[in-house]
């Protein structure tokens, strides 16, 4: 998540390497799914409301359909610092296949790999590509639709597209538990709706993120287990405009993220236990941080209004889920998420943009470990097998609405 040293220095250098662990883990995913329409393209085979069609969209009122897709499987390296080294170092890259449909009728197949991160890591900094700081992966239920809750905090488009630059520091890394803080200066990606020909996006400024975090867990069989947390995170950002005569428009974005975490054992007879998730995002300009919005054509940072000037689009997102065990193999978890959009009239003529969103996600998984793995990043090799119910409704600024149903069967291996 090649470093080739030419000059003097390529000996010693050569030596960390050989002596450092390396390591690597996949994951192989099939999923088959019947909607009950068809979405958007750029949903890229993912469940989001933003992609529902509505009257005088493409696709609405299309029949349902059937699919097979092999979204998500993924190959993860991971190379660690010798144990006797001063520095605590480790790199990381996840390769995720983040196109592999197949729909029933249609022998094509189309197929691509995203980048999701490339990062490498020393005491507390982190550099590379990655998901954003912003984000807080340990507060996301589980779903089996890889996009994740509708209002999820990520920069990977659809939920599961490349990461963006970033350059961080955790002013506390070497804590398992207690109070963290991770301050982050990040690749600009400012999108913009209904912009003209001549008009090019950029930002005068990288973003800006701090997130601070509290953790508190116990030690159990000799390893930290995270009994609950919360993040506090925020964004700063630019969103500009420009000519090539040299004429620019910019608006300034801010955001901030409540999410958290809270583990709790119901039935003592289990091993594992229950668990609360749950994210409140609000902010200006920050489309590109929510999962629903971050690849939709008709949503976006700022939007150039009907007078033709840049404004900023307020949002609210939220969601809630709930992890019950029934066995400590048997799991299901329930999500609900919503997001609003405070979209403008565009300038330009078009369709009425995205307004809100709501999901819905229920699902069964069955945990299988075949057997356990002595990596320091793996948990052995682990099989599952799901199903999952997903409710999706859209509605466009002028009023007009869309949903759509999902069931999905999926089978994966990891390790």
């Amino acid at each position: 998540m090649a470093y080739a040293p030419s000059d003097d220095k390529a000996a010693p250098y050569t030596s960390y390497l050989i002596d450092s662990t390396i390591n690597s883990n996949y994951l192989a995913r099939a999923a088959v799914f019947g909607d009950s329409t068809r979405l958007a393209p750029f949903a890229n085979g993912m469940f989001l409301p933003s992609a529902i069609p509505v009257a005088g969209q493409p696709y609405y009122g299309t029949n349902a359909r059937a699919s097979l897709q092999g979204n998500g499987s993924a190959l993860r390296l991971s190379a660690y610092s010798p144990a006797t080294s001063s520095y605590r170092a480790s790199a990381h890259a996840d390769l995720v296949l983040d196109n592999a449909e197949l729909s029933i009728g249609d022998n094509s197949v189309s197929t691509g790999f995203a980048v999701r991160s490339v990062v490498g890591t020393i005491n507390g900094f982190t550099i590379g590509v990655s998901d954003s700081a912003f984000s807080d992966p340990s507060a996301v239920p589980e779903t089996i639709d890889i996009a994740g809750p509708s209002a999820r905090v990520t920069v990977f488009d659809a939920g599961i597209t490349n990461g963006q630059g970033r350059l961080s520091y955790d002013f506390f890394s070497q804590r398992e538990d207690g109070f963290k803080a991770v301050a982050s200066i990040e690749q600009p990606i400012p999108e913009i709706s209904y912009t003209a020909a001549n008009e090019s996006r950029f930002a005068y400024l990288p973003d800006f993120i701090f997130a601070p975090q509290y953790v508190v867990g116990d030690c159990v069989n000799g390893k930290f287990v995270e009994r609950w947390h919360v993040q506090l995170g925020s964004v700063f950002r630019s969103l500009a405009l420009e000519t090539p005569a040299a004429l620019d428009e910019s608006e300034f974005g801010w955001g901030l993220a409540l999410s958290g975490a809270y583990r709790m054992q119901l039935n003592p007879a289990l091993t594992a236990q229950d668990r609360v998730m749950f994210s409140i995002t609000y902010g200006e300009g920050i489309s590109h941080y929510i999962v629903d919005l971050n690849a939709a054509p008709d949503t976006g940072d700022a939007m150039v209004n009907t007078s033709g000037s840049l404004e900023a689009l307020p949002v609210f997102a939220c969601y809630g889920g709930y992890t019950h065990n029934w066995t400590d193999d048997l799991r299901s978890t329930i999500t609900y998420s919503h997001v609003d959009l405070h979209s403008t009239a565009p300038r330009a003529p078009a369709t009425s943009p995205y307004r809100a969103g709501d999901y819905v996600a229920v699902n069964l998984v069955s945990h299988l470990k075949l057997f356990n793995s002595s990596k320091p990043d793996s948990e052995g090799q682990n099989m599952f097998l799901g199903t999952e119910y997903l409710y999706g409704r859209k509605e466009t600024l002028d009023g007009a609405t869309g949903d759509a149903h999902r069931l999905m069967l999926v089978f994966a291996i990891s390790n």
